[in-house]
């Protein structure tokens, strides 16, 4: 399996690169493109016309020089005009006016033409960026199975030991790792109490926790009690944080529908993507759009693509579209519940603030809308939070409801003491609606999250 996965790597790598190759952004009319218009240009008004001698034969390197120079001016400005023709052709050419038209329709069409060829290619390196990414994916799986085939096995043999002196027999034990990277352990055993008393499940989780040195849980499904029958038994490692969360909400005036999407994902490698897509615009349109994003982002993850490939395959396919005013912004706060980290990457999306005690921290990034390039910076900022951290996310409706913004947003979290995730988001969207200026322009989001550290396990 693992050969196989890296030979489908390298195929889908080699598809890639061969799309990649040779597309350049075409910015004009090539030399043969160029002579082409020309002879339809001319074929077009010259052919039938009674001063074609004079101006073909007697003055024709001049009318040459004339019809190039149009064509160039067209090419610069996008439009000619009868002040920019040569003195000389234009005392010369008993249509002027004509020729002129001619030469804008000619240039236009041939324009349209360079606009198609250069989607065209966009949606071929939109297609090459996939085939990479993929590739990309198969290289990290191949490299896991490996890893995690050794690990597994060292770890299902101390476990054993360290189980059967305390008077368990194991039969089977199985260890997994759940998630990108192995982020968290599973253990899945065949075992019974030998002769004596019985235990519980959760003192086997214990005793689990105690052996592996981590903290275990018992998952919801296993028998209550270890008894001296064989019975299967799957504990999955605990994590030291957990989230509690809170939404707020408001569409823009005059529409029923918001057009922000939002979606909190607990990943099985114990992680929480906190996710608010924008749409462009307002109401069913821009929700459409922005909860397409969402889903394919959960979709993606859930099936265990890196959250990055995810991302920039999305773009790929909103690029692919073919409708050009397809964007969406994209605002990703992921949550490690195990180490505390949280990697905040933004795709045209609105700050996000991290709340500790009085103390704001503004997060921001310039980057672009999804859909917008072929390419999209899905660069990352981390933070490490600590027990009692809120995390906020607006929408940019929200934002522009303030009079100076980021600042004006951190001023007002800073003095707000709520302890309740859900009463403090309808806080901070209820001050952006009581704030002066005009209507409300645009739908408003607010999420907010406290990261909570649980009780210590038994280790």
């Amino acid at each position: 399996m693992r050969c196989r996965l890296g030979d489908m790597a390298a195929s889908f790598r080699k598809l890639s690169h061969m799309l990649i190759n040779d597309i350049p952004e075409k910015k004009g009319l090539s030399e043969s493109e160029a002579s082409q218009v020309f002879s339809e240009l001319t074929e077009n008004m010259c052919s039938a016309c009674g001063r074609r001698e004079l101006c073909w034969e007697k003055e024709y390197y001049d009318t040459c020089h004339s019809a190039y120079n149009l064509i160039q001016v067209f090419s610069e400005q996008g439009q000619v005009e009868r002040k920019q023709v040569p003195a000389n052709f234009r005392r010369r050419c008993i249509n002027i006016d004509g020729f002129l038209k001619e030469t804008n329709r000619v240039m236009q069409m041939a324009s349209m033409n360079i606009r198609w060829q250069n989607r065209l290619n966009e949606n071929r390196l939109a297609f090459a960026g996939q085939m990479g990414e993929i590739a990309e994916i198969m290289d990290s799986l191949s490299g896991e199975l490996l890893e995690r085939k050794e690990t597994a096995k060292t770890i299902s043999e101390t476990l054993t030991h360290k189980l059967e002196n305390k008077r368990l027999k194991i039969k089977k034990i199985s260890v997994t790792d759940e998630g990108s990277h192995g982020r968290r352990q599973k253990i899945y055993m065949l075992a019974k109490m030998r002769r004596g008393r019985c235990m519980t499940v959760r003192e086997l989780a214990d005793t689990v926790s105690e052996a592996a040195r981590r903290s275990f849980i018992a998952e919801k499904d296993n028998p209550g009690l270890v008894g001296h029958k064989y019975s299967v038994f799957e504990f999955v490692e605990d994590t030291r944080y957990r989230l509690i969360q809170g939404i707020a909400r408001c569409p823009r005036e005059g529409e029923a529908i918001n057009g922000d999407s939002y979606a909190f994902i607990y990943l099985d490698s114990g992680q929480v993507l906190m996710s608010l897509s924008d749409g462009m615009g307002s109401g069913e349109k821009a929700k459409e759009e922005s909860e397409l994003m969402i889903n394919l982002l959960e979709q993606m993850v859930d099936t265990g693509f890196q959250r990055r490939s995810a991302l920039r395959i999305i773009n790929s396919l909103m690029m692919l579209h073919g409708d050009s005013q397809l964007f969406s912004s994209m605002d990703l706060s992921v949550i490690d519940l195990y180490s505390g980290i949280c990697e905040f990457i933004k795709i045209g999306a609105s700050s996000t603030f991290i709340k500790r005690g009085h103390q704001v921290e503004c997060v921001t990034s310039g980057s672009l809308p999804m859909g917008v390039f072929p390419e999209i910076d899905c660069e990352g900022f981390c933070r490490n939070l600590f027990d009692g951290d809120i995390i906020v996310m607006v929408s940019d409706g929200v934002v522009n409801r303030f009079t100076h913004g980021n600042e004006s947003i951190a001023a007002f979290l800073a003095e707000i003491e709520l302890a309740n995730p859900n009463t403090m988001a309808s806080e901070i969207l209820n001050e952006a609606l009581d704030r002066p200026g005009d209507r409300q322009q645009d739908d408003m989001t607010v999420l907010v999250c406290t990261i909570c550290k649980k009780q210590a396990s038994v280790i």
